[in-house]
């Protein structure tokens, strides 16, 4: 297991308004497929690495709700880390290989990089 401090409260905030947008539509089916179970910061275990994502999701039929122990066995189809200017080495350094290789086993991401634009008014 990798320990680190606490993340910022940008990181916190970005990770949680995420949540707030996935959940509806995903999770409930407000607005979109429904049929998943959205998770942050959920204990995911493999072997012998345990890691903790942002946020996870399960396809519903897939996830288990009742387990001898605390970190989640079942693979998650759905993995997002949010990338901070004090996380980011740990998460691409450490923590990628290991969720590619030992979480998720031969599946490949579909896509590492998520570039998000903002429009700056004063320019």
């Amino acid at each position: 297991m990798i320990v680190h401090p606490r993340p910022s409260r940008k990181h916190v905030y970005a990770s949680s308004v995420l949540d707030g947008k996935l959940n509806p539509p995903y999770q409930f089916g407000s607005g979109g497929p429904g049929g998943w179970i959205i998770l942050v910061e959920p204990e995911i275990q493999s072997g012998e690495h345990t890691v903790v994502p942002d946020l996870a999701g399960w396809k519903k039929e897939r996830f288990i709700w009742e387990e001898d122990q605390n970190p989640i066995s079942v693979t998650p189809d759905w993995v997002c880390e949010i990338l901070s200017p004090s996380t980011y080495r740990l998460d691409k350094m450490k923590k990628m290989p290991i969720t590619e290789s030992d979480i998720y086993g031969c599946r490949t991401p579909i896509a590492k990089i998520l570039d998000i634009y903002r429009l700056d008014s004063n320019q």
